[in-house]
């Protein structure tokens, strides 16, 4: 058996071998390293470009105001008067009445094409000619109706409610709108905001078309304003809609004759002639000051509306801070020049930034009397966002952001620029032992 052993120790071993690698060679060296950085470049520019796209997409939902292009007619409105001329009483001769009561003649009063003559008042044969008597109010009260119509609509709330057997029922109501420009396939109409607030569905009536459903384009519940988006589904045919023109509110004299549409007396569907009593350059109003004109017109407490000038022109608007006095007699209305600002945001479909502060401007040499230049803040709204941040009656409102605020226009420019829920920085001037120091505050604005 001993002699056997060598062969089984054949059988059982095993051929035992290291096999060893060869060496890379700085080519494959630098093979590898150029794959490494083909591939981070890939994955760098595929997160580039997702990382890209989202913030843009981000940055244009945040940002909406910022693609609106539609702008406001000028304030002498879409038709330009011959000359130039921007005084509203001489722009149209034919709705012109001669303070002397004198009559005046025919080629001085000659009418539009478009304008049909009135049937009550014509010419008389005399040794000097052909003359005309002197237009009415009521007639050109008619007249200037019917050249308008097609600029207002009829504005209807629906609302549901519950009566006393529990039964659901529709609620409408209605108030006036006027047409301020047409944005594309979407038609923009102002509205005062109280008596569509809180609607289920908002609805608008065009001159002789039927009702298109609305939307709320922008608000602003300070002053009562709203601009609504009107999508109609079919052509209008030769009842094509016609934006209103804008006049110039800071050109209204005493005497001028005015017109105002709507609801003046508390009633949908009336209207009212009036004259120019005077006008204010400026009166307080929540962050700003507005221009007020008095007219003798005598609408009511609750008239709301839009007032013409004799030219057929937007000059003014009723609302529910600026309406009748309630003594049959005074009516104060808001001078469109100054609301036109507003306006503007609200057809860009965002509502005005809002402060809170009531302001006046510092009068006479303010270096000289100690003061500083800008807005003397008399009031602070509560929980306003001036007020949250620490602004206080008797600071003066210099900055906000880097524009310099010394006029009223200034706040308001300011504001109208900004953005709602935007921190801004709001800077003022607050007096104390050693005279005024300057105090900058972090202000997050809201809405109106």
């Amino acid at each position: 058996m001993e002699q056997n052993r060598p062969d089984e120790e054949k059988k059982t071993s095993f051929i035992k071998e290291t096999v060893l690698k060869r060496p890379r060679s700085w080519r494959d060296r630098l093979k590898i390293v150029l794959w490494i950085l083909v591939i981070g470049a890939l994955f760098g520019a595929a997160a580039g470009g997702a990382f890209y796209g989202i913030s843009r997409l981000a940055h244009r939902d945040s940002e909406p105001a910022q693609t609106a292009v539609f702008t406001l007619p000028s304030e002498e409105g879409t038709h330009a008067a011959q000359g130039g001329e921007t005084q509203p009483a001489q722009t149209d001769p034919a709705a012109q009445t001669e303070p002397s009561g004198e009559p005046v003649t025919e080629e001085e009063t000659q009418a539009p094409e478009t304008t049909a003559p009135d049937p009550g008042y014509g010419t008389e044969e005399a040794s000097g000619g052909a003359e005309t008597l002197p237009e009415t109010d009521e007639a050109w009260r008619d007249r200037l109706l019917g050249e308008t119509a097609k600029s207002f609509v009829t504005v209807q709330k629906t609302v549901t409610e519950t009566d006393v057997f529990g039964q659901s029922f529709e609620r409408k109501t209605q108030c006036s709108g006027v047409i301020v420009g047409q944005d594309k396939d979407a038609y923009l109409i102002l509205a005062p905001y109280a008596p569509i607030a809180n609607a289920e569905r908002l609805s608008v009536r065009f001159f002789e078309y039927g009702w298109a459903d609305a939307q709320i384009a922008g608000r602003d519940t300070l002053s009562d304003l709203t601009v609504l988006k009107v999508v109609p589904e079919a052509s209008f045919g030769e009842n094509e809609p016609q934006p209103v023109r804008f006049g110039n509110s800071r050109t209204l004299s005493a005497g001028q004759k005015l017109l105002a549409v709507g609801s003046p007396y508390g009633i949908e569907g009336t209207a009212a002639v009036g004259r120019v009593l005077g006008t204010t350059q400026e009166e307080t109003a929540v962050d700003g000051a507005l221009q007020i004109v008095y007219t003798d017109m005598g609408a009511s407490r609750e008239g709301l509306g839009f007032v013409l000038d004799e030219a057929g022109r937007l000059t003014g608007l009723l609302t529910s801070q600026y309406a009748g006095s309630g003594d049959g007699f005074l009516t104060r209305f808001l001078g469109i020049s100054d609301a036109r600002s507003r306006i503007q945001t609200l057809c860009q479909g965002r509502s005005p930034a809002y402060l809170g502060v009531r302001t006046v401007t510092v009068e006479g040499n303010p270096e000289q009397e100690g003061a500083v230049a800008g807005q003397y803040i008399t009031e602070v709204l509560a929980d306003s966002p001036a007020y949250r941040s620490g602004l206080q009656a008797g600071d003066i409102l210099t900055k906000i952001g880097r524009t310099e605020i010394l006029t009223a226009a200034d706040l308001m420019s300011a504001l109208s620029a900004a953005v709602p829920d935007a921190q801004v920085q709001v800077t003022v001037q607050r007096r104390g032992r050693d005279g005024y120091t300057e105090i900058t505050y972090e202000t997050a604005l809201g809405s109106r």
